[in-house]
């Protein structure tokens, strides 16, 4: 299971050792940076070009570095996505920083999947709502 790029992370070790895999979990997840809406790649351009000005403080190298990984990946192609052979879940909330036709295309290039849409969540479901998703997930596997 894994949620943001957790969930990004899981698709890359299911399309490079799909045997170590039985299901995946992907919550909130994107395979490009054009996954991203449109206002949430603004607004994570904009704070890079702060924070990358701002480096010289710790604290801010690590957000830009982060953010940098935001603009940059991930690059999953589809074709990694149609060799995935396992049960996945592809969990997406209504307010999400992801865009849902995205989300969208990721469950169908995958070949056995499931798309769920969570009413009334933002991208930080697991935090604000993890007994909600828990009873969600629980009940899909």
């Amino acid at each position: 299971m894994g949620f943001s790029d957790g969930g990004n992370i899981a698709v890359k070790i299911a399309g490079r050792i799909p045997e170590k895999i039985i299901a995946i979990i992907a919550v909130g997840s994107n395979m490009s940076p054009q996954g991203l809406k449109t206002m949430s790649r603004i607004a994570v351009r904009f704070l890079y070009s702060i924070t990358i000005g701002l480096c010289r403080f710790s604290w801010f190298d690590e957000k830009a570095q982060t953010l940098a990984l935001m603009i940059h990946e991930p690059n999953i192609p589809v074709s990694q996505l149609n060799q995935i052979l396992v049960p996945v879940l592809v969990l997406t909330v209504q307010f999400d920083v992801i865009r849902r036709k995205h989300s969208q295309m990721i469950a169908k290039e995958l070949p056995i999947s499931e798309w769920v849409v969570l009413k009334y969540s933002g991208h930080n479901l697991l935090k604000w709502h993890a007994k909600r998703a828990n009873g969600i997930i629980f009940i899909l596997l």
